[in-house]
């Protein structure tokens, strides 16, 4: 959370529940889950957004390390 600037929010994530699990369920939550969410942690939107970005960064660097045979063909 530091390295993307969300240190402030690692106290309220903790006291939220909130796991790796639950992040990465972030893009099936509705609008109304989102705002709780963001209102729960004491998030701005560029914290939200933010965080998004490097979800789907870390996503996109463990699906490639789960599969690098079929990454390394479309190289």
């Amino acid at each position: 959370a530091e390295d993307i600037g969300l240190g402030g929010c690692k106290e309220k994530f903790t006291q939220n529940h909130v796991t790796g699990e639950y992040l990465d369920n972030l893009s099936n939550f509705t609008t109304d889950e989102i705002m709780r969410f963001i209102s729960q942690c004491h998030m701005t939107w560029g914290d939200f957004i933010n965080l998004c970005k490097e979800l789907r960064r870390l996503k996109g660097i463990t699906q490639s390390n789960m599969y690098p045979v079929m990454y390394s063909e479309f190289s």
